[in-house]
């Protein structure tokens, strides 16, 4: 997995993003996808007008980190696990992205 540095020297712009979630709904609606890619996970789906695309996520962003945790070798099942618990008892999760 390409480190945190390497991605900005490939040029990729890293951005920190808060997704909230105000409400059942008013839901997130994004969708993410496992890549064979050593980024991992990509925005594949944002919702127009949803919070997800209110907050600034965009289709081809690569999700790095949830919660300051490098999610890129983690497995998708705990990946879509987290983000859902995050958003069920914090009403929000903190995402690092490379676009």
């Amino acid at each position: 997995t390409m480190s945190i540095s390497e991605l900005k020297k490939k040029g990729y712009e890293l951005h920190n993003i808060q997704l909230l979630q105000t409400s059942e709904r008013c839901p997130v609606c994004l969708r993410l996808t496992k890549q064979q890619d050593p980024l991992q996970y990509i925005i594949t789906a944002v919702a127009k007008g949803t919070n997800a695309d209110l907050a600034g996520r965009k289709v081809n962003d690569w999700l790095i980190k949830i919660e300051n945790t490098d999610i890129r070798t983690t497995e998708f099942s705990q990946v879509s696990h987290t983000f859902c618990k995050l958003l069920t008892n914090t009403g929000l999760v903190n995402m690092a992205i490379a676009r």
